[in-house]
């Protein structure tokens, strides 16, 4: 995950994402300034954490590893990494019939298509796959803690990715224990922000010239959980935090 000779060495991230970074640092006390950056998207594919100098553009150091669209090739992606990730995709479609119907459904009005890394796909396979209502989404505002799911940056294909199938596969694991729909939403988010954090603090260690940790996207500034979780997360990276 290193920045080699800083965050110049990568390839810049899109206009979007660089203005959207830029503008958060303007509007905050700190300016214009080198900084960490978190964009987080529902929609678009170009989720990242990286590095910016101040008056350049983000330098993604880190992406999402995409997941298959739509539903069928999903399930199957989640099932294929290994033996025991076969296993476990068995055994929660043996206990949840329902949810893995609902998920085989999941994107079929568009066909197949290319993996996708926006963050809303990973979002609507966890709601249907816990057969997610209303209360259940109301109940985890009020989810103070949840449990860790495994989720971290690893390397694939080259890159260095936050693993949606790991984080997946770690919910069904919970969910076959029998922890409640509410605390498994909380908890996607909440392991989420924990993992951008964990990527966050070694990109600082490596690129120490990060004055703050500037957060932006749709998904940082209209998912009040996500956004509660990502400021107490980054609270460990020793940097101010700004938020859109």
């Amino acid at each position: 995950m290193s920045p080699a000779s800083g965050p110049a060495a990568v390839q810049s991230a899109s206009d979007a994402v660089s203005d959207a970074v830029a503008a958060v640092l303007v509007r905050s006390v700190h300016g214009d300034c080198a900084a960490a950056a978190v964009h987080l998207s529902f929609a678009g594919e170009d989720s990242c954490i990286g590095l910016r100098q101040a008056g350049g553009p983000v330098r993604p150091l880190v992406t999402f590893r995409p997941l298959p669209v739509p539903g069928p090739a999903l399930l199957d992606g989640l099932a294929s990494d290994d033996e025991n990730a076969e296993r476990l995709a068995r055994r929660f479609a043996e206990a949840h019939p329902a949810a893995v119907d609902a998920l085989l459904r999941l994107g079929n009005e568009v066909g197949t298509g290319p993996p996708s890394a926006a963050l809303g796909r990973l979002l609507a396979a966890c709601s249907l796959l816990l057969e997610a209502e209303e209360d259940d989404v109301r109940g985890a505002l009020h989810v103070t803690d949840g449990v860790r799911l495994d989720v971290v940056a690893v390397e694939h294909g080259g890159r260095f990715v936050i693993d949606q199938h790991r984080l997946l596969r770690s919910m069904l694991s919970y969910r076959l224990a029998g922890t409640s729909t509410a605390v498994l939403l909380a908890s996607v988010l909440g392991s989420l922000a924990e993992a951008v954090a964990v990527a966050v603090r070694r990109l600082l260690r490596e690129w120490p010239d990060a004055r703050v940790v500037a957060c932006s996207g749709d998904l940082v500034t209209e998912n009040p959980v996500l956004r509660e979780r990502l400021h107490r997360a980054l609270a460990t990276a020793r940097r101010p935090v700004v938020l859109a």
